[in-house]
């Protein structure tokens, strides 16, 4: 457990944070946390969390980037993966109006992500391809490559 607070204006607001809690259980290759591209490709960052084990495997994923213009964008996905990982579609959401009084949420596909799982515990390995639509003159993509890890697994 943490405490988060934020002062802002003169004003602050705490927050308690917790982990999220895995009713599957935790999987062998422990990926949950935040992950990038390491020291030669900084300016974005992938969240995951991965629960259950073999086929029954969930994973979800929030990948946090800046566009074409460097304004800062974030895209989600969730999927059922398998022993090696899976692929996830990502979207952005908006309200379908600003303003109105009852908006609803509004996906827009952005492009996948592909994980690929390996190793066990507290030395796992997260690899990551995507190609995320973006801007359509200048996509945010990666070929697969293995990202650093920035939080620490939960078993040592």
């Amino acid at each position: 457990m943490a405490l988060l607070q934020v002062v802002e204006g003169g004003r602050s607001r705490a927050w308690c944070i917790e982990p999220v809690a895995l009713p599957a259980g935790v999987p062998d290759a422990d990926v949950n946390g935040t992950w990038y591209g390491g020291a030669n490709d900084s300016g974005w960052g992938l969240s995951v969390v991965a629960s259950g084990e073999g086929e029954s495997q969930l994973m979800s994923a929030m990948l946090y980037f800046h566009d074409a213009e460097g304004w800062p964008r974030w895209a989600m996905g969730a999927a059922r993966a398998g022993i090696a990982g899976t692929a996830l579609v990502m979207n952005e959401y908006a309200q379908d109006c600003v303003g109105c009084r009852s908006p609803k949420l509004v996906a827009h596909g952005l492009g996948d992500l592909t994980l690929r799982t390996q190793g066990w515990c507290a030395q796992p390995e997260l690899r990551a391809a995507f190609a995320l639509g973006a801007d359509r003159s200048r996509p945010f993509r990666r070929d697969e490559m293995a990202l650093t890890r920035l939080t620490e697994a939960r078993c040592h």
